[in-house]
């Protein structure tokens, strides 16, 4: 019922945001290109940031057995590096265009859930610390120059929607990161009930010396919980993988921002006349 009601209502407001002069948000702002690669840039990365955020949290508590504050010791340093990344991308726009940036912030993100993809149970604590930095730091990187394309693409007259709409695609592709990560967590939540009820599941699981032990066997609870813990690190890894590989697909929309002949003959006729 909410998917018909959400479908009927979506098309609606397009509808209307197509015909009316003044729209809540321009619909044909999307037919720039430039706006249309920082939207699409601050989807993607939103989904990245849910992932790292929300599944190293998952990490430390399922893999790890450990409580929020190493959750904080991990993730603290992440946010630390993403204002720096944000604050030192404002100096670096003056210097370079958005898409060149990007591109840096892009391929450092890459490169540190890459590293954070190989962090498992008896990884060094610092390992998932440096990862989450290195990744914190290339996504603040990404915060100024989309923001600035796309308030720039849309014009004086659309800063507000513009703005919007770089921090709503964000929370979209973080929503999305958080239900795959929900679907994850599901798929192992039974996995391990499996492991619980199933006699001949949790023989396959165990060692050999503890086939056919009955399930109030301390051995063969340490055993299954050190095989869950196993298998959460192996799959989170490979949900780090895939969040990098999506950063690197959003090496294509961040192309897209690059500012041609025509923006930038209007940029500069505007800086003069404005007094610059």
């Amino acid at each position: 019922v909410a998917t018909v009601v959400a479908i009927i209502t979506g098309v609606l407001a397009v509808r209307r945001m197509l015909r009316v002069p003044e729209p809540f948000l321009d619909l044909r702002l999307f037919a720039n290109r430039i706006f249309s690669g920082a939207v699409l840039v601050s989807l993607l990365t939103g989904y990245a940031l849910a992932t790292a955020i929300v599944g190293m949290a998952a990490f430390i508590d399922r893999v790890r057995f450990a409580g929020p504050e190493e959750q904080g010791l991990v993730l603290g340093p992440m946010a630390f590096f993403m204002a720096v990344g944000a604050f030192a991308s404002g100096f670096l726009m003056r210097r370079f265009d958005a898409t060149a940036v990007t591109l840096v912030g892009l391929a450092t993100s890459v490169g540190g859930l890459v590293w954070l993809s190989v962090t498992r149970i008896d990884t060094e604590l610092w390992v998932p610390v440096g990862a989450l930095s290195v990744f914190g730091l290339g996504f603040g990187l990404t915060v100024t120059p989309r923001s600035m394309a796309a308030v720039e693409a849309a014009g004086r007259d659309a800063f507000g929607a513009a703005s919007a709409a770089v921090t709503v695609a964000r929370m979209a592709g973080m929503a999305i990161g958080m239900a795959v990560l929900t679907a994850f967590g599901t798929t192992r939540i039974d996995r391990t009930t499996e492991a619980l009820n199933d006699q001949a599941y949790r023989d396959s699981i165990v060692p050999p010396e503890l086939v056919g032990q009955p399930l109030g066997d301390p051995l063969v609870l340490d055993a299954i919980e050190r095989w869950a813990s196993a298998e959460a690190a192996e799959v989170l890894g490979q949900l780090f993988i895939v969040a990098a590989i999506v950063l690197a697909i959003a090496a294509v929309p961040a192309w897209l921002m690059r500012e041609g002949p025509d923006e930038l003959a209007t940029r500069d006729g505007d800086e003069v006349r404005a007094g610059f």
